[in-house]
């Protein structure tokens, strides 16, 4: 059975309409900070978003990704897997709450650690309630992901990581940055438990039918043994993209760190465009692994990596041109320090980008931390920078962790795949097309300077033409295909 089969693609087009959304009011939101707030304020906010990112992981105890991948491999009835994400919610919430308390009492040491200044200290609440907000809203998601019921997680999804932090954030020059945080957060929890009471009805109503399982211990012999296994790489993952901006928060000017800092969200956007796919084939791919229905997998996910490291290629090669342009439209200015803490990050897109699609694929046909160990060597070389007093170590080292990340990823899915990733046909034409418009779009930005609708016009054209080369090289997939392919790769429980 193919992967790509229509229940993913109904699934995939209603989690690209949520991504959407988000990505449109993240852009939305930093824009509306720097207008309102000023960069300075546009800085504080991009390093509370990575230090809350940073907390995020290790407070979840991997309850994110495990409920994602062991609800589709678990055999009990409906009731017994509500039971199970509930234990798993239940757990990280309560374990999440305590932890901000801690922090809060310690407000001063702790804004100098991770905001560089305690002048910082009332934002550390904010911080805290961002945490929170993130937490539930990721530990409920995760189960909606496991079940595959994905109407209810993304609208989740686009009202949280959507409308509410714009909404919020409209008010950033009348009650102040940290007010509107406190907001953010405090929504966040509301809506998250308002999507929470099916599952408290699903539960009431089903208490008979698990009288006779155990499902408690099953549940936890299967759930933390696999997320926390993962905890150090969602730990580190964070650390990734938010040890850069402390560090430069020590060093250097707010207005720096909000340049590096969108460098990496730059990073991360381009990242959510492939999220979905990463959404549903965790699910999906551990429900065929589980069924031993692996037939068209090879070939999918051939596909899946070749598509999205060709977009990337595309993508930050016209952004690395555009890079002036682009800042003036998302921020109305284009600080000096760009070509050093912006486009270096915009150019290591595409291995970025392979990490981004190939980590669900590895995640679903092996319980080893396979990802941990890429992550675990992008943030040695990380460290290399940190420890130097120079920013431009710090990017470098940034783009060699990178780098390493996607490199890992791509060879441990080679070998526990068994795939042949590299066709020269596939790869050669739009490669060359990426390249030999640069030069084009160089000349398009000096005679249209700031006519932004016909520098967009131009960039629509080219991205069709860059879609219908890939389309004729053969990277695209055909809707519900299916394509019986020789089995025979490993599958480490």
């Amino acid at each position: 059975m193919s992967l790509f089969s229509r229940s993913f693609w109904k699934d995939l087009l209603l989690t690209y309409s949520a991504e959407i959304i988000v990505m449109a009011c993240a852009f939305l939101c930093q824009g509306i900070v720097a207008r309102l707030g000023g960069l300075e304020q546009l800085g504080v906010y991009l390093l509370l978003r990575r230090v809350a990112w940073c907390f995020l992981v290790p407070l979840s105890l991997g309850m994110t990704v495990a409920l994602a991948r062991c609800l589709p491999m678990c055999s009990g009835l409906p009731g017994v897997r509500v039971r199970w994400s509930l234990f798993g919610i239940g757990t990280a919430s309560a374990f999440g709450a305590l932890a901000m308390l801690a922090i809060l009492s310690i407000r001063r040491p702790v804004a100098k650690l991770l905001l560089g200044s305690p002048e910082l200290r009332t934002f550390i609440l904010p911080l805290a309630l961002m945490v929170l907000g993130n937490l539930v809203h990721a530990l409920l998601y995760g189960h909606f992901r496991g079940m595959l019921q994905m109407r209810y997680a993304n609208s989740l999804q686009a009202i949280n990581f959507g409308f509410m932090p714009v909404l919020a954030l409209l008010g950033v020059q009348r009650f102040g940055l940290a007010f509107c945080i406190d907001l953010m957060g405090l929504a966040m929890l509301g809506v998250s438990v308002i999507f929470l009471l099916p599952l408290l009805r699903t539960l009431v109503q089903t208490r008979t039918e698990a009288k006779n399982e155990k499902w408690l211990l099953r549940a936890a012999r299967s759930l933390f043994p696999y997320g926390l296994g993962r905890v150090p790489g969602f730990l580190i993952a964070g650390l990734l993209f938010a040890l850069g901006p402390i560090w430069l928060a020590h060093r250097a000017s707010l207005t720096d760190v909000a340049i590096y800092a969108l460098g990496l969200s730059f990073m991360r956007m381009l990242g959510a465009f492939f999220g979905p796919l990463g959404v549903l084939v965790l699910p999906h791919l551990a429900g065929l692994i589980a069924r031993n229905e692996q037939d068209g997998i090879r070939k999918d996910l051939q596909l899946l990596f070749r598509s999205a490291t060709l977009l990337g290629v595309f993508a930050s090669l016209q952004a690395a041109v555009l890079s002036r342009t682009l800042l003036v439209i998302w921020l109305g200015t284009a600080p000096v320090s760009s070509g050093l803490f912006f486009v270096p990050l915009v150019l290591i897109l595409p291995l970025y980008l392979a990490y981004e699609v190939l980590r669900s694929p590895i995640d679903a046909v092996s319980s080893i931390p396979y990802n941990t160990i890429a992550l675990s060597a992008a943030l040695a070389a990380l460290f290399v920078g940190v420890l130097g007093s120079s920013p431009v170590w710090l990017v470098a080292s940034q783009v060699v962790a990178f780098t390493l990340l996607g490199a890992i990823s791509i060879v441990v899915l080679g070998r526990l795949y068994k795939l042949r990733l590299f066709e020269l046909r596939q790869w050669f034409w739009p490669s060359l097309l990426s390249l030999v418009a640069l030069p084009i779009t160089w000349i398009v930005q000096r005679l249209f300077e700031k006519q932004f609708v016909t520098i967009g016009g131009y960039e629509m054209l080219l991205f069709v033409l860059f879609l219908a080369t890939m389309k004729w090289s053969g990277n695209t997939p055909a809707l519900g295909a299916r394509v019986t392919e020789p089995q025979g790769y490993k599958t480490a429980a």
